[in-house]
């Protein structure tokens, strides 16, 4: 009831000039095709920015700056220093990513990128395909099976941040708003 001086409460709102519509899998592999055994293309996601009007020295566009990958290497062996990312309109851009290990559960970090030669700023109504590249050392460590995921997880969470860093050419934001919890690339499987 309004009074003076009460407190309104009401749900967290963040109002932006420009907005992540999707993230989605674009690699150009078909899930269950083998695991690479050099240097290859692991994972490549569309990031499509919502249309906007809003006008910040032009139509807002919104930045990639920080992107958190999770790659799955179950019995495959990568080169921990192999990791860089590109966008797939210009593969002679790189940006170098670390990674916290070669096999297994591997967290790959790709920061500031807003700084680095890959294109990152996406328009209104636009869309960029971001690729992962790393060396597989060895695509079966062991007799068995194997495979190899890239994913982004923690998506739609404000309580979950840091996956995603981007900004909307004025603020920068630390998670996406999105209907997803993940979304996967290609299933690599020997």
């Amino acid at each position: 009831v309004p009074a003076p001086d009460n407190v309104i409460e009401g749900s967290i709102n963040d109002l932006v000039g420009a907005k992540i519509l999707s993230i989605t899998n674009s690699s150009p592999d078909p899930d269950g095709i083998a695991v690479p055994s050099t240097t290859s293309l692991i994972g490549q996601f569309r990031f499509t920015a919502a249309a906007n009007q809003n006008m910040y020295l032009g139509p807002n566009a919104l930045t990639l700056t920080d992107l958190l990958f999770t790659v799955s290497a179950v019995n495959v062996q990568l080169d921990q220093s192999s990791f860089v990312l590109f966008n797939a309109s210009d593969a002679s851009a790189v940006a170098s990513c670390t990674a916290n290990g070669s096999t297994g559960s591997i967290t790959v970090t790709c920061s500031n990128l807003e700084t680095s030669a890959v294109a990152t700023t996406i328009a209104s109504g636009a869309f960029a395909d971001l690729a992962l590249l790393a060396e597989v050392v060895n695509p079966q460590v062991n007799p068995g099976s194997s495979s190899l995921q890239v994913s982004l997880n923690g998506l739609g969470d404000r309580a979950n941040p840091g996956t995603i860093e981007w900004n909307d050419s004025v603020f920068p934001f630390d998670w996406v708003d999105l209907p997803v919890s993940s979304v996967r690339s290609t299933s690599y499987r020997n």
